[in-house]
């Protein structure tokens, strides 16, 4: 990942941080890194089929269900997710649709 991109997007998520009451005063907001992993497209296909499964058996109707992704990446998720029923999210965003958003200051 290119640094400058990384620093920009941290400083951007500062920005939005600095009147967030859910961070602790006590995080230094200079020293939190991204912490990006980026899942494997097979694995995200794994672990969506299983909670598709697992909604199914609990009687959840899917049509009536609002995805949202906090922290899209590249898409391995958010790929998954019906269309117009998904919402993903991420501070540094590596694919269209995804909204340039930090999951704890969205509204």
């Amino acid at each position: 990942m290119n640094k400058s991109k990384k620093k920009l997007a941290i400083s951007e998520r500062n920005l939005l941080w600095k009147d967030n009451n859910e961070i602790p005063k006590w995080v230094n907001k200079n020293k939190v890194d991204l912490d990006q992993f980026y899942t494997r497209k097979d694995i995200a296909k794994k672990y969506f089929d299983s909670l598709l499964d697992y909604l199914k058996k609990d009687g959840v109707k899917l049509d009536n269900c609002l995805f949202i992704e906090p922290s899209a990446g590249d898409g391995s998720f958010f790929d998954l997710l019906p269309e117009d029923r998904r919402i993903g999210l991420d501070i540094m965003p590596m694919k269209k649709g995804i909204k340039k958003k930090d999951f704890l200051s969205w509204k």
